[in-house]
């Protein structure tokens, strides 16, 4: 099975539709500056992390979209901590952008996206790397959390 719509996709959406709604339907500001301000480490802690582990894949010559086959496992940097650091690092700079806007609806987005992300992308690509890799990959799930 492949996937047609990939994570960016939603995380795009998601962020879009973030803005969208804390500028035509701003609830209840939750928080103000300069507490606001804290988005932006989210924002770039998020890009970083989404970063180094797709620069791990990269190296390894991996496919980074789910479902494409892959002959390896990246169990390092990230990969120690977190089983799945691209999707944490795009879920935080979600979170890092409601932080920043600082509306109650703004934080349905990284909600959503977490959501779509934990119920369609990660059982599929965690039955795909059980399916490909075995025990190797089963032991490394044991040791590593799903999130953090």
């Amino acid at each position: 099975m492949k996937l047609k719509i990939i994570p960016p996709v939603y995380f795009f959406s998601f962020l879009f539709l973030m803005i969208v709604f804390h500028f035509l339907f701003p609830v209840k500001m939750i928080i103000q500056a300069p507490y606001s301000y804290l988005g932006v480490l989210l924002i770039l802690g998020g890009f970083s992390l989404t970063s180094w582990a797709r620069e791990l894949f990269r190296m390894k010559d991996l496919p980074v979209r789910p479902g494409e086959e892959l002959k390896d496992m990246v169990l390092s940097g990230p990969y120690c901590f977190s089983r799945n650091p691209m999707y944490l690092g795009m879920t935080l700079v979600l979170l890092g952008g409601s932080v920043g806007l600082g509306s109650l609806t703004s934080f349905l987005g990284p909600v959503a996206f977490f959501i779509v992300i934990n119920l369609i992308f990660i059982p599929f690509e965690e039955q795909k790397l059980g399916s490909t890799f075995g025990a190797r990959y089963l032991a490394y799930k044991n040791k590593v959390r799903r999130w953090l």
